[in-house]
């Protein structure tokens, strides 16, 4: 049976950006309301609580401050929908989720494109360096068996886990990275 709950948890503009916002480390929600502006913060209590219900979220730790517990938040499992969890789905179910995820790119391109253009002006550009900030638009049509694709997400993953386990620095910037696989019909 398809796990539809999990699927509609992942897949939902506010919660997604929070399960971003908890990749690497823990974050209280403060933290978090400060990695995304556009959130209010009893926007961000409530999401955070269906995704603690759920179990994509746990409490790290509570920690006193000023009197109040305060609670650091951490990833309970990746925020990922395996096979298991959308087998069963009917064609109209995964395009529907398939769409939120696109909806949610565009989103997510757009505040990009906003706030380089800000940028950009700011600095008496009249374009973004979009060399400069690594963004782009890519897509690699190529031939692989089932296990040659299996050996490169095991290594794209472990690759992936290193870089999500990298701290806030000075040098670092919080980056996006997305991906949308599936085989090519027809062209053999």
């Amino acid at each position: 049976m398809p796990n539809r709950k999990k699927a509609n948890l992942i897949i939902h503009p506010t919660r997604l950006q929070i399960l971003q916002a908890l990749t690497g480390q823990p974050h209280t929600t403060r933290e978090i309301a400060q990695m995304l502006p556009g959130l209010a913060i009893p926007s961000i209590y409530r999401h955070l609580r269906q995704l603690l219900e759920g179990g994509i979220v746990e409490v790290a730790k509570t920690r006193r401050v000023r009197g109040v517990d305060e609670k650091l938040y951490r990833l309970a499992q990746v925020p990922r929908l395996t096979q298991e969890d959308v087998s069963g789905m009917s064609r109209a179910e995964h395009l529907h989720y398939f769409n939120a995820f696109a909806a949610m790119l565009m989103q997510g391109f757009a505040s990009y494109l906003d706030m380089a253009y800000q940028e950009a002006a700011a600095a008496g550009r009249s374009e973004p360096d979009f060399l400069g900030d690594r963004a782009g638009l890519t897509e690699l049509t190529f031939y692989a068996s089932v296990a040659e694709l299996d050996a490169f997400r095991e290594t794209l993953n472990a690759s992936l886990a290193q870089l999500a386990s990298l701290p806030p620095a000075p040098e670092r910037r919080r980056r996006k990275l997305s991906f949308i696989s599936h085989p090519v019909d027809g062209i053999q």
